[in-house]
C-alpha cells in the first residue's frame, strides 16, 4: 500500500508541475502514458524552479515574499506545483537548500510564517541562469585520448542526445579563434557541462570550475581505474 501511495504521489507531483508549465497546451488522451512517465526533476532543478518563482514575485531587490506553512495558503499550494514537489515538506527542504546556497534569506519569527528575500548572490545566479534557460547545448569537457572514444560514442554523446540536447566537444567543434576563448564561449551558451575526470587533465578541471562559477550544473564522470588518482 505504501509503495502505491508513493507512486501516486510522484505521479501527482509530476503531472501537476507539468500542467503548471504548459497551461496553454491541450492534453489529448494519447498524452496520458507520456505524462505518467515524466522524468522527475532533481533537487538542483527544483531549486531553480523555486528561485525563479521567487524572482517572478519580487517587486524590487530587498523585498520579501511571505509564505505560510502548515496551511492551505494559495501561495504555498502554487509553490508545491511550481517546484514539482510532493508536498510542503519538500518545499521547506528546497527553501533550506536555497538558503544554504546563500541565494535567499529567511526572515521568520516562528516555524510557520516565513519572509523570503533573494540575496545579491541569488540575483547573480538568476541572471546567469536566464542566459541559458533556452539553451539546447550540452558541453563535454574530457581527455581527447583514443582510450575514451568508446565512452564518448557509446555513453556520453548518446546520453546527451537522449536528454534532448546537442552534444558539444571542443575538438569536434569548428572554430578559428583561440581555443580557450572558444571553450569559454561554448560553456556560457550551454545548459550544463559533463566533466569526465579520466586522465586528470588540467583543462577539464578548469572548464568544470568555470562552469560551476557561471552557475551551470556540472555532471562529473570518471573511469573506475582513475578514481584513486583524482584531485578531490
Amino acid at each position: 500500500m505504501e509503495d502505491n501511495k508513493e507512486k501516486n504521489d510522484s505521479i501527482i507531483a509530476k503531472v501537476s508541475g507539468w500542467i503548471r508549465e504548459h497551461q496553454l497546451e491541450k492534453i489529448k488522451q494519447s498524452d496520458y502514458d507520456r505524462l505518467l512517465n515524466l522524468r522527475m526533476p532533481n533537487v538542483y532543478e527544483k531549486g531553480q524552479k523555486f528561485l525563479l518563482w521567487l524572482n517572478s514575485k519580487t517587486k524590487y531587490p530587498g523585498s520579501y515574499i511571505p509564505i505560510k506553512f502548515g496551511s492551505t495558503d494559495d501561495v504555498l499550494m502554487e509553490l508545491v506545483s511550481i517546484c514539482w514537489a510532493y508536498n510542503e515538506k519538500e518545499v521547506r527542504y528546497l527553501m533550506d537548500y536555497l538558503a544554504r546556497k546563500e541565494f535567499i534569506t529567511n526572515n521568520n519569527q516562528n516555524n510557520v510564517d516565513f519572509q523570503l528575500m533573494i540575496t545579491p548572490e541569488g540575483f547573480s545566479y538568476i541572471e546567469n541562469l536566464s542566459k541559458n534557460v533556452n539553451s539546447n547545448l550540452g558541453f563535454c569537457a574530457m581527455w581527447f585520448d583514443d582510450s575514451l572514444n568508446s565512452a564518448w560514442q557509446n555513453a556520453i554523446e548518446p546520453a546527451i542526445k537522449q536528454a534532448g540536447f546537442e552534444p558539444i566537444r571542443i575538438d569536434k567543434h569548428p572554430h578559428n579563434g583561440v581555443v580557450v576563448d572558444e571553450i569559454i564561449a561554448l560553456i556560457r551558451r550551454s545548459k550544463f557541462v559533463i566533466a569526465d575526470l579520466t586522465g586528470n587533465r588540467g583543462g577539464v578541471y578548469f572548464e568544470a570550475g568555470f562552469a560551476k562559477g557561471f552557475g551551470l550544473e556540472v555532471i562529473f564522470t570518471c573511469k573506475k581505474d582513475w578514481l584513486d588518482n583524482l584531485y578531490f
